[in-house]
C-alpha cells in the first residue's frame, strides 16, 4: 500500500509474493533475482521499523562462535578478506575471556550471566577452531593440547557423551548433523586435525 504501482511492479518482479502468503497466511519475502531496489526496499524497511520488532536472541554460544571463527579464517585464506584472521583471533580471545577457566569451558553467556555447564559440542568446536588458528598463527599448541584432553573427556567407554554433569544423567551425543555439525562430527574432525 505504500508503494506506487510502478514500484510494486518492480518489487513483485524481484520478490516472490504469493497472494495467499507463504507462511501462516503472511508473506515471508523470497528473492527471485538480484535487481537493484534500494529506494523501494528502504521505503518498506522504514515502514517495518514502525511495527513491533521480533525478539533478538542475544546468547553468546561457544560452539556457534567457534564455527563463525572458522568461517572468518576461511574468508581470510580463500577470499583474501582483509582483517578476517585478526577478527578470528579476537573472537577466540573473547571466548576464552568469557567462557573459559582452566579445565572448564562454558556453553554460553547472556547479559553477563554464564551458563557454566560444558558440552561436547563446545569443547570440540573450540578444538577445531584452534587447529585452524594454529595453521596461520603457529602458536596455539598448548591450547590445542588442553582442548584435545577436554574433548576426549567426553568419551566414556568408547561412547561420545554430549554432557556429563554431576547433577544429571549422562547424555549421549547425537551423531546426526543438523543445521550445525553434531558434537561427534566436531570432535572427530578436531581430534584428527590436532
Amino acid at each position: 500500500t505504500i508503494l506506487t504501482p510502478e514500484e510494486y511492479k518492480l518489487f513483485a518482479e524481484a520478490y516472490l509474493i504469493p497472494e495467499g502468503g507463504n507462511f501462516e497466511g503472511r508473506i515471508h519475502l523470497i528473492r527471485r533475482n538480484g535487481s537493484a531496489l534500494e529506494g523501494i526496499e528502504k521505503k518498506l524497511l522504514e515502514r517495518r521499523r514502525e511495527r513491533a520488532q521480533p525478539f533478538i536472541d542475544k546468547k553468546f554460544v561457544t560452539s556457534r562462535n567457534c564455527l563463525a571463527g572458522i568461517a572468518l579464517i576461511q574468508a581470510y585464506r580463500y577470499l583474501g578478506v582483509a582483517g578476517a584472521f585478526q577478527k578470528a583471533e579476537a573472537l577466540f580471545k573473547t571466548l576464552i575471556k568469557r567462557h573459559y577457566v582452566p579445565g572448564k569451558l562454558a556453553h554460553s553467556s547472556c547479559g553477563g550471566k554464564v551458563e557454566e555447564d560444558g558440552f561436547l559440542q563446545d569443547s570440540a568446536a573450540m578444538l577445531l577452531f584452534l587447529t585452524y588458528l594454529h595453521v596461520d598463527a603457529g602458536h596455539y599448541e598448548e591450547e590445542i593440547n588442553d582442548f584435545y584432553a577436554m574433548t576426549l573427556s567426553f568419551k566414556k567407554d568408547g561412547v561420545w557423551m554430549e554432557s556429563c554433569q554431576s547433577d544429571f544423567l549422562p547424555v549421549p551425543a547425537d551423531h546426526f548433523d543438523h543445521p550445525v555439525p553434531s558434537g561427534v562430527s566436531l570432535a572427530e574432525l578436531g581430534l584428527f586435525r590436532a
